[in-house]
């Protein structure tokens, strides 16, 4: 069973060339490294990496821990952050259009086009390094378009 334990709240975001800055309710910023890749709209997280999913409409956006079990949830709902948890081949509908299911170690994440409230990005990380990707409803793919340049 699936379980959206936190619901995300609306928070700033901005696309600059460095990647993508969120603004938590508390104040604080973080930035997601690197210009995300377009690919198409499946995607497949590394195996055991940290999984963040953003869906933005340029100027605002949900972020979500997917299947993340370490942060408080007192911190989560502080920084406006949600939480789902997820079992084994288990798939739901994360936020509008994007739908998560974990397959073993790894997180497979879809997005339905005419259901996508804005952009879905996936942030994914471990102690090696860390990866963004665009989910691209239309199968494009390469470099998304950040910033004003």
């Amino acid at each position: 069973m699936s379980d959206l334990e936190i619901a995300p709240a609306a928070l700033p975001v901005e696309l600059v060339e460095g990647g993508i800055v969120v603004t938590y309710q508390d104040g604080r910023e973080v930035l997601y490294r690197g210009v995300p890749e377009r690919v198409g709209p499946e995607y497949a997280t590394g195996p055991g990496r940290e999984v963040h999913l953003l869906v933005t409409d340029g100027d605002t956006g949900r972020l979500v821990y997917v299947d993340e079990h370490m942060t408080d949830p007192e911190i989560l709902e502080r920084t406006g952050v949600g939480r789902i948890r997820l079992t084994v081949d288990d798939s739901v509908e994360v936020l509008p259009g994007v739908t998560a299911r974990k397959t073993g170690l790894r997180i497979e994440l879809t997005v339905a086009p005419a259901d996508l409230e804005g952009t879905a990005f996936v942030f994914e990380q471990d102690q090696f390094g860390e990866r963004s990707v665009e989910l691209a409803a239309t199968g494009e793919t390469g470099p998304a378009e950040t910033g004003d340049s």
